[in-house]
Formats: structure tokens, sequence, C-alpha cells
């Protein structure tokens, strides 16, 4: 979407990916290390998760007013 590649400018495309992989999966992992006590990887990936929720909140179409 960032390089207009096949003329692709709307952010539909990654939306999915965001939710999936970069919020849910980043987030169970910095619980995870939270719990194993690995404080570098539990902010490195909590953190990761949150920025990639906010990356979604804000292209979802339509969506939360923003």
């Amino acid at each position: 979407m960032n390089l207009q590649a096949r003329g692709i400018t709307e952010p539909n495309l990654v939306i999915g990916a965001a939710f999936a992989y970069g919020d849910l999966v980043h987030l169970c992992a910095g619980m995870w290390d939270m719990a194993a006590r690995n404080t570098f990887g539990a902010t490195t990936l909590s953190s990761y998760g949150g920025f990639w929720i906010a990356f979604a909140f804000i292209f979802t179409p339509s969506g939360f007013g923003i």
C-alpha cells in the first residue's frame, strides 16, 4: 500500500494483517514474555502490538470515527 504497487492505494489490504498478526500475536507474545520475566521482550512486543492496534483503528474504513 505504501509503495502503491499495482495501483493499490487503499489501506483495506493491510487491515487484516494489522489486526490479526500485528495486534493479537504481538500482544500475546508480550504477555508470555512478561510471565517468563523477560522485561525487554515484554516491553518491545507489547509496544509493537499497541502500534499495530492504533494503525488498524486509524485505517479501518468508516470505523471508529477517527
